[in-house]
């Protein structure tokens, strides 16, 4: 019995340090001049291999969501850029990715809730005039299917 809590011990210790190597391996600022180069398949690829050791970092999740959305890959940065909202709600440009990442996602509802809510914090002019762009566009896409006044 000794033994066997002994092995555990061990193989836990050697998990818990391979994910700290792994960790301080990773670089963030080399995501970040991947993702700002706009090398977005690149910084995709850079932060797959870091994923299990750098989800729940802030920093980490925005720029891993919005270069997979980028890079084909929507619905891992929809959940990329969802962790982000659950710790910082009130972080609007996130919100604002989210958004797009469900409007690529083509789930419309979802994302026009998250354009409101966008554009209930008066955006800058720029970030209002894309918004309300999309939600135009979400209201052609969606009249489609339904008749609309």
């Amino acid at each position: 019995m000794k033994n066997r809590i002994l092995c555990i011990l061990l193989l836990a210790s050697g998990l818990a340090s391979t994910s700290a190597q792994a960790a301080e391996a990773f670089d963030l600022e080399k995501l970040k001049q991947l993702f700002n180069t706009y090398q977005r398949q690149q910084a995709y690829d850079y932060a797959s291999h870091y994923l299990g050791e750098m989800e729940g970092d802030r920093n980490f999740d925005y720029l891993y969501g919005v270069a997979a959305m980028d890079a084909g890959h929507a619905s891992q940065g929809v959940f990329a850029l969802e962790r982000v909202l659950m710790q910082f709600p009130g972080d609007q440009v996130a919100r604002l990715e989210l958004a797009r990442g469900y409007f690529i996602l083509e789930e419309y509802a979802r994302s026009r809730q998250e354009f409101e809510k966008v554009l209930a914090t008066n955006p800058p002019k720029g970030v209002r005039d894309t918004t309300e762009s999309f939600l135009e566009q979400i209201r052609l896409r969606e009249s489609r299917y339904r008749t609309t006044t």
